[in-house]
């Protein structure tokens, strides 16, 4: 390999960080729809709230894309596992990063690891790769999930609700 070629491979763009602060600020209006539908809905069903968050998911990845940035994704493996109360659940670990136009395939990007269980219907590779990809993107440019609904008491693993940018 050729210094120009290590070059381009490791190529990093350096409008990465001004697209992820663009994208950040494109999601505020989002923020703003979802935030009512969950936050203070602790009785509140869970596919109302599911389809909610997923609707702000779908915005939020159209903002990625319109402002020129990549999900990337690496080191999928995924394991059986015992759930307690469940039964047997898949495993996903993942890791995520955004990725700019000029960012080459071996640009040092921020990689953040996901891991994600699923039983029963969610047991499924697509499924658990889509949800985990989901929660990254929504932590990422700080969106609230359905997950935001339940009061830490009530689920010690749910995060709290994500109210200030």
């Amino acid at each position: 390999m050729t210094r120009h070629e290590q070059t381009e491979r490791g190529r990093i763009d350096r409008t990465r960080m001004k697209r992820f602060f663009e994208a950040i600020h494109l999601t505020w209006p989002i923020v703003d729809d979802i935030l009512p539908h969950i936050l203070g809905n602790e009785r509140a069903e869970e596919e109302p709230l599911k389809t909610a968050a997923s609707a702000a998911y779908e915005k939020a990845c159209g903002i990625v894309t319109e402002v020129g940035l990549e999900i990337r994704h690496r080191a999928l493996r995924y394991t059986v596992t015992n759930v307690p109360g469940r039964g047997a659940g898949l495993r996903i670990d993942v890791e995520f990063a955004l990725a700019a136009p000029l960012d080459g395939p071996d640009a040092p990007l921020e990689w953040e690891r996901r891991s994600y269980i699923g039983c029963d219907a969610e047991a499924s590779e697509q499924v658990l790769r889509d949800c985990a990809r989901r929660y990254w993107l929504c932590d990422t440019l700080m969106l609230p999930t359905e997950a935001d609904a339940y009061p830490p008491d009530r689920d010690g693993d749910a995060p709290p609700p994500r109210t200030q940018r």
